[in-house]
């Protein structure tokens, strides 16, 4: 995943030099400007939203600390860059991933920019859990009407529960083959779907199969076990859900 850093420093030769460091060291950051003052730094962090921002706490007769009166630190990884040691407090209250003092040590600047980095993944991977995690309530929330909602990658897709033959997992996904013949794919796992689904009509048979009982044929006993569903498909069962399987059905 690429990401993009800013600049801010009012020494040209050192903001260069940050520029050649990333460049070099850090194929996946792209330096998106440089700002030699509060004022620039302001207008591109508005307008081009890095992800990283190397900070110069002394910009002339400014402190570069003051940026924070109209910035929010929590929304950007900081990485202090001064001659000073003095500001070390101030970057611990504004949660900065470090803190390196010029000259910048090559070791130093790159143990900064794995820990950035590291950051923005864990924070990626919080929001990708929470977009999945409110696609599970809105498919809990159409259960009633006798719906279900299934989410894909660009769609949510509202379904009938009486349309559905199988699901079927497929890795980290499940995949829904219906009355109609079509098939669904949802980015939820069939484990979801097994708690969210009526136990007394949707059975898991399988490791990879959840069925509808309305659908199933027959069921059919050799080397192993399998139910033959209305659409012809051969599911399998294992030994331990066949029992349940026959229980359940009350035959």
């Amino acid at each position: 995943m690429n990401y993009k850093a800013l600049i801010i420093e009012d020494e040209m030769n050192n903001a260069k030099f940050l520029n050649y460091l990333v460049h070099s060291y850090s194929p996946s950051i792209e330096v998106i400007g440089i700002a030699i003052d509060l004022q620039a730094a302001k207008n591109m962090i508005f307008k081009k939203q890095p992800d990283i921002i190397f900070l110069d706490i002394e910009l002339g007769n400014n402190n570069g600390l003051e940026i924070f009166k109209t910035i929010n630190p929590n929304d950007f990884q900081i990485i202090f860059t001064t001659e000073n040691e003095d500001y070390a407090m101030d970057a611990i209250k504004v949660s900065a991933v470090d803190y390196l003092i010029k000259p910048i040590n090559l070791e130093e600047f790159v143990a900064a920019i794995q820990k950035a980095m590291v950051n923005l993944s864990r924070q990626s991977n919080r929001i990708k859990d929470n977009v999945e995690n409110s696609y599970q309530e809105k498919s809990q929330s159409k259960l009633s009407d006798g719906r279900l909602s299934i989410p894909s990658k660009n769609e949510l897709n509202i379904i009938k529960l009486d349309t559905i033959v199988y699901l079927k997992a497929d890795g980290k996904y499940t995949i829904f083959g219906l009355t109609c013949g079509r098939e669904l794919l949802s980015s939820l796992n069939i484990g979801y779907f097994e708690k969210t689904l009526n136990s007394e009509r949707f059975l898991r048979v399988h490791n990879t199969y959840l069925i509808n009982l309305d659908y199933i044929q027959k069921i059919v006993k050799g080397e192993g076990y399998y139910c033959v569903m209305e659409n012809n498909l051969s599911v399998p069962v294992s030994r331990r859900k066949y029992q349940i399987l026959i229980e359940t059905l009350g035959v």
